[in-house]
């Protein structure tokens, strides 16, 4: 972890930058995803809403005979 700090401090301020670019372009990235997975979730929550189960008739049920 020193070791880490101590690279970053005498790394140029260029490079730095790109990496700083990099963590703001996959943080932007990260909430897109967030947002379209969200809206999916919306618009799938209103879809199953609309469906509508037809209700379970009670049948008879089919038991064997045991010990037959």
């Amino acid at each position: 972890m020193t070791r880490e700090r101590a690279e970053i401090s005498f790394q140029p301020k260029s490079e730095r930058s790109d990496k700083v670019s990099a963590v703001r372009t996959i943080e932007a990235s990260r909430l897109l995803v967030q947002a379209k997975s969200a809206k999916l979730k919306e618009l799938r929550l209103a879809r199953d809403a609309t469906i509508v189960v037809a209700p379970v008739k009670p049948g008879k049920s089919r038991r064997t005979k045991q010990g037959a």
